[in-house]
């Protein structure tokens, strides 16, 4: 129970708890905000170069349509010259008068980057819904054929 005692009414009323006890006002602390700046780490080993091409996963055929054989061959160390894999090469059905790189909808981007590495060969760039396991084919044309290497 509280008790209570006034003094006359002129006087603003004195409260008196019954209880002891200590009420300690809650702090918040405020947000310091520090305009120094943090310090950075640095990498402990040199990061290695990135290749010309960062595909992971991208499968590639390549068909001969030039009825010359070491062209295949030619083609393949262009792109693993540049970290791509050819996954296989052959000789296509028939023979193709220029090159083409057909590519899935979701190689895009590595389609035109293969037809950059591949601009010798003037190759034309084809999206298609190219059936089997592969990302890209390439078939490789008679014409605009570079120098043998």
């Amino acid at each position: 129970t509280l008790g209570f005692s006034f003094t006359t009414l002129s006087k603003k009323p004195i409260v008196k708890n019954a209880f002891t006890s200590k009420i300690t006002p809650k702090t918040t602390p405020k947000p310091t905000i520090s305009l120094k700046p943090t310090k950075t780490e640095t990498p402990q080993s040199t990061p290695t170069p990135t290749p010309a091409i960062t595909t992971t996963g991208l499968k590639i055929q390549i068909l001969n349509g030039t009825g010359i054989e070491t062209v295949s061959d030619q083609v393949k160390k262009i792109l693993e010259d540049n970290k791509l894999t050819v996954e296989s090469t052959s000789k296509a059905q028939f023979e193709y008068g220029q090159t083409y790189v057909y590519y899935r909808p979701n190689a895009v981007d590595d389609a035109k980057k293969i037809s950059t590495l591949l601009s010798a060969y003037k190759p034309t760039l084809s999206e298609s819904q190219i059936s089997g396991l592969f990302d890209v084919l390439i078939i490789i044309g008679k014409q605009n054929l570079p120098p043998a290497q």
